[in-house]
C-alpha cells in the first residue's frame, strides 16, 4: 500500500512539471477562445486593433462588443504598450519583464485594473512580430479583490 502511495505522488508530481513546461509558453496557450476576456465568471467578446509606430513600439487596445446603456463598450483594454524584449514570450508582469508593462481594464466606464497596482498576481503573453501583422495577447491575472481576469485578443494587421 505505501508503495502504491509513493507510485501516485511520484505520478501526480511528474504531470505537474509536464502542465508547466515552458512549451505551454511557446504555444500561447490560454484555455478561452480567440478574442475573448473572462472576468470574474463573465464573458466578453472584444474587437482587438493595434497601432504600429516603429520597431520600439506598437500599441494594443481591444474593446467588448457588448455595450452600456449608453452604448459604450462594457469592457475596455487600453493602452498596453509593445516594446521590444516583451515579444513572443509569455511573463510574469512583476518578476520577469524587463520592460514596463502598462495598460487599464476599464469596466462600464471605471477603470477596474491596471497592471501593476491593482493585480495579485498576473501572466502577460504577447506573440507575433513588430511589424504590424497580427498581435496575440493572453492575460491571465487574479486581482487583489480576489476575482480573476483572463483574456487573449489576437488583433487585425495595421499595415
Amino acid at each position: 500500500m505505501k508503495a502504491k502511495t509513493i507510485l501516485f505522488a511520484l505520478a501526480a508530481s511528474m504531470m505537474f512539471f509536464v502542465s508547466c513546461s515552458k512549451d505551454d509558453d511557446k504555444n500561447n496557450t490560454l484555455n478561452i477562445e480567440d478574442n475573448t476576456l473572462v472576468y470574474d465568471g463573465a464573458v466578453y467578446h472584444m474587437n482587438a486593433m493595434q497601432s504600429y509606430f516603429h520597431s520600439q513600439l506598437t500599441l494594443v487596445d481591444a474593446s467588448s462588443q457588448e455595450t452600456n446603456l449608453q452604448q459604450e463598450p462594457m469592457v475596455e483594454f487600453a493602452g498596453l504598450h509593445i516594446r521590444p524584449g516583451m515579444w513572443n514570450r509569455t511573463a510574469n508582469i512583476f518578476t520577469e519583464t524587463n520592460d514596463t508593462v502598462s495598460w487599464n481594464f476599464v469596466f462600464n466606464g471605471v477603470v477596474e485594473a491596471n497592471a501593476y497596482d491593482d493585480f495579485s498576481a498576473c501572466m502577460v503573453g504577447i506573440y507575433g512580430n513588430n511589424d504590424g501583422t497580427p498581435v496575440t495577447v493572453t492575460v491571465d491575472g487574479t486581482l487583489k479583490n480576489g476575482k480573476k481576469i483572463q483574456m487573449k485578443v489576437i488583433t487585425q494587421s495595421d499595415n
